[in-house]
């Protein structure tokens, strides 16, 4: 049995609180009770703190990759025929989709043509299906270097980092591969046609402004990744360069996304298999928390810059 099942059991809470009309504790428990459940686990003496040690893959961890897409599409399902569809409805579904962007980038990293196709709906879910050969090829080629859109230079805020990202994503994907790009574009197309047809014009905005969400919330996490950590052009990648938050609670729900420089250097390993890298600097806080205060980049700056003198 794999502890990422917990997983599910957050979806099934998320179904209920659907059902009864607050998706809102959704929210509350990624940036509430997430990092509440780290300080809880932190605080007990050994040897219950729980700990995300390597382990060899299993077809169960597939398998809870797989499930993803339709447990996400079923979410978005259940919030339209219910007609909830706020602001704070989008948020929610909006996160949900930002962690199939997650899964999705375990997915597309693999070799099996079954789990790119997994990872690749994912993504044009969100419509943002270009981001596969882009963050592959470019990325992870180019990761520390200016040129790579998802590195952050020292001082660069939040705020102007996203546009600068989107937009370097959406140019490098369609310099790289112009025709899967179109055809990216078109199956996202298809998505909204269907929801247009079965939910009307409310529920095909709903889903934008989800997806939306679901991109801002992606590149904020590629901005804490490799926030400041720059390279020369002759410079081989190194787990300096990509920045580690090995914390409990919220590495299980975003399949160890957070132990990122040993991803870097293993870009093949499946998520059980990553570690932690003693020289990766490393949040204070866990992607959560470290989340809210990208928001405030005083705050950022004062508790990430210490790490990067």
């Amino acid at each position: 049995m794999s502890i990422f099942m917990l997983n599910y059991i957050f979806i099934m809470a998320t179904f209920y609180w659907i059902l009864q009309q607050q998706s809102i504790y959704f929210i509350y428990l990624i940036f509430g009770g997430i990092p509440i459940l780290e300080y809880l686990n932190d605080s007990l003496p050994p040897p219950f703190p729980l700990r995300l040690r390597p382990r060899p893959s299993t077809r169960m961890d597939n398998v809870l990759l797989w499930f993803w897409y339709p447990m996400q599409v079923l979410m978005c399902w259940l919030f339209l025929s219910t007609k909830q569809d706020t602001w704070t409805d989008s948020v929610s579904m909006g996160l949900m989709m930002a962690f199939g962007i997650n899964v999705a980038h375990e997915l597309i990293h693999k070799t099996s043509p079954f789990h790119k196709w997994c990872g690749r709906r994912l993504l044009e879910f969100s419509g943002y299906g270009f981001w596969e050969w882009q963050h592959i090829k470019g990325h992870h080629k180019n990761v520390g270097l200016l040129e790579d859109p998802a590195t952050a230079p020292k001082g660069m805020s939040v705020y102007a980092f996203i546009p600068r990202c989107i937009k370097g994503t959406i140019q490098q994907a369609w310099e790289m591969n112009p025709s899967e790009f179109k055809k990216s574009i078109f199956r996202t197309g298809i998505v909204e046609m269907l929801i247009l047809i079965v939910f009307g014009v409310n529920g095909m905005l709903f889903h934008l402004r989800a997806s939306c969400i679901s991109i801002l919330f992606l590149e904020t996490i590629n901005y804490l990744e490799h926030y400041g950590l720059t390279r020369d052009f002759d410079e081989t990648v190194k787990e300096t360069h990509s920045w580690d938050a090995p914390y409990s609670w919220s590495s299980i729900i975003l399949f160890k996304l957070p132990f990122h420089a040993d991803h870097h250097l293993y870009a093949r390993k499946g998520f059980s298999e990553l570690e932690i890298k003693t020289n990766s600097p490393t949040y204070p806080f866990s992607y959560p928390i470290m989340v809210i205060l990208s928001f405030f980049p005083p705050l950022f700056f004062k508790v990430s810059h210490p790490q990067l003198s």
